[in-house]
């Protein structure tokens, strides 16, 4: 299993960040999420631009601490990991750990050249940072 391990610091309080990444129906801000569906509570799909989806099993969700699940689609499973830090100047120290595997060897091979695993979850931090970002412009409008 091919692991991912990014660290960030977001400019926002642990309790923001912690509530913009766990809550489900405010998924717009994803760049590459066209819908999300809650299943039940620890369960949900999300679709993708181009017709993927992917399935989500929620693990763990120790409020501003660690959020973390399974992750499944046609061509990969795997586990997801974020733990979260304050820090002293407000802002969010944040984790991410992804375990990939990939089912099929070629298109192992081939995930590094078409659509590497890393860039997926950096563009995830673009994407969070620019809504907290936006959050808190309006906030102090």
């Amino acid at each position: 299993m091919q692991g991912i391990e990014i660290e960030t610091i977001i400019e926002a309080e642990i309790e923001k960040v912690f509530d913009i990444v766990t809550n489900k129906q405010d998924y717009r801000w994803r760049s590459n999420v066209e819908n999300l569906i809650c299943l039940d509570n620890n369960h949900f799909v999300e679709y993708y631009k181009g017709g993927d989806s992917t399935t989500f099993i929620i693990t763990k969700n120790k409020r501003n601490r660690e959020y973390a699940f399974d992750i499944e689609n046609k061509v990969f499973d795997g586990e997801w990991l974020g733990k979260f830090y304050p820090q002293e100047n407000g802002t969010t120290k944040m984790n991410l750990t992804v375990f990939i595997h990939i089912k099929n060897p070629l298109q192992r091979f081939l995930s590094y050249i078409l659509k590497n695993p890393k860039k997926v979850q950096q563009q995830y931090i673009r994407d969070l940072k620019e809504k907290v970002y936006h959050e808190i412009s309006f906030l102090t409008v």
